[in-house]
């Protein structure tokens, strides 16, 4: 259930510039992860290294979780969104 609501907010991340996000991040993120082209659960599996790495996120919300971790392994996979 967890890697379905990853992609979802993934999905939402992609759609967010019809509620007025910068389109520049949110195509460097679509790039990076269609490069990665993620099953639901590897996407996941990002968002749970994030966690196991970080702690101190363990409280945050869950679409800021998602979009750090994802920094994280595009920056790591040298497609970095920012």
């Amino acid at each position: 259930m967890r890697s379905a609501y990853v992609i979802g907010v993934l999905d939402g991340f992609y759609f967010s510039p019809v509620f007025g996000a910068p389109f520049t991040k949110i195509d460097k993120l679509q790039i990076c992860a269609d490069a990665m082209n993620p099953t639901a659960e590897q996407a996941a599996a990002i968002v749970d290294r994030y966690l196991d790495a970080h702690p101190e996120a363990w409280n945050d919300q869950m679409q800021p979780i998602v979009l750090r971790a994802m920094r994280q392994a595009c920056a790591s996979r040298g497609t970095p969104i920012d």
